[in-house]
């Protein structure tokens, strides 16, 4: 089979993480906003006694995925938005939670995973060619 690397000009352009809408806005960008803000409601409430997290998600098929999430022992998060962009995402703060206890034989503080997560999404706004995540927490 011979296959040709010719672009045909008919490729996705939204799809593409430098083309801007009418309004000069980057599209993937509105993309992952809109994604975030149809995700359904996510909220947190600060008891006496501890923390309520509460996360709803309604999925077109009948299918149940799970919103709030552990990362240490101490540490638990609610997201919204694209599920596998924040799998990623949650993936990276449980290894980083994890190298801090091995290194330092002590929990991560959130201030220093918040920091650390923010820097690496940092790289994605600063490189072309990638999409940012759709997802937040």
């Amino acid at each position: 089979a011979v296959v040709s690397t010719q672009s045909t000009g008919m490729e996705d352009k939204a799809s593409r993480s430098n083309v801007y809408n009418e309004q000069g806005r980057i599209l993937q960008t509105e993309n992952a906003i809109r994604n975030v803000a149809n995700a359904g409601t996510s909220m947190a409430i600060l008891c006496t006694n501890g923390i309520l997290m509460l996360g709803h998600y309604e999925t077109k098929e009948d299918t149940q995925l799970e919103k709030i999430v552990r990362i240490d022992k101490h540490i638990y998060a609610i997201f919204s938005g694209i599920y596998a962009d924040a799998l990623q995402l949650i993936t990276l703060m449980r290894h980083e939670a994890q190298n801090h206890l091995m290194d330092l034989d002590t929990s991560i503080p959130i201030s220093k995973l918040a920091m650390y997560i923010s820097a690496r999404l940092q790289i994605f706004t600063q490189r072309g060619g990638q999409r940012p995540f759709g997802c937040s927490f």
